[in-house]
């Protein structure tokens, strides 16, 4: 369980970070160097709202990208600020990953959270990182060639035909592909 949480909470420092590229891409394509500084104080919700505003018109799909960034936001900020209390599952000799626990806020209501989700909420965080690698070389690609992208799901494609890309792995890709299909008609 919490080799799973830390995996969770480990890949969330990855995609602030990578959300913060973006953003200095996105704002400052020249040189996205001197918009890094700034972002290094707000937190993550924060930049979410700045990835919003600064993300492409012609990206007609990036308030899929954004809800999943902030279902993992709100994920990882329930396992950071948070205590699971398995003291009764060590002694029942239990290490598996499964059932409803109340996340201890330390004198706050507990929040209830269902660790048998979390193999699936670390799928889901995996496939939005190379997700935003795949917008990151889409925006790039898009702007050399001066031919823009329309959506995510376009550059998703695009990445998945790269030999040397993180989707080379159909599963993957096939997973990417469904996750922003099935957000699209919401």
């Amino acid at each position: 369980m919490y080799a799973h949480i830390g995996r969770y909470l480990s890949r969330a420092a990855q995609l602030d970070s990578m959300v913060s590229n973006l953003v200095a891409v996105f704002v400052n394509p020249l040189d996205p160097d001197k918009v890094r500084p700034l972002l290094e104080k707000p937190g993550a919700e924060e930049k979410l709202r700045l990835l919003s505003k600064v993300l492409p018109d012609e990206i007609s799909d990036g308030h899929v990208l954004i809800k999943q960034l902030r279902n993992i936001n709100e994920s990882r900020n329930r396992l950071a600020h948070s205590a699971v209390d398995s003291f009764n599952d060590y002694f029942a000799g239990s290490s598996d990953v499964g059932g409803k626990v109340e996340l201890n806020r330390y004198g706050r209501d507990p929040l209830e959270f269902d660790l048998s989700k979390l193999p699936k909420l670390e799928l889901d965080q995996q496939v939005v990182i190379h997700v935003m690698y795949a917008v990151l070389m889409g925006h790039v690609e898009s702007r050399m060639n001066s031919a823009p992208m329309t959506t995510v799901a376009d550059m998703i494609a695009l990445e998945g035909r790269r030999k040397e890309s993180l989707f080379f792995i159909p599963e993957t890709l096939h997973y990417a592909q469904a996750m922003f299909a099935a957000d699209k008609s919401k």
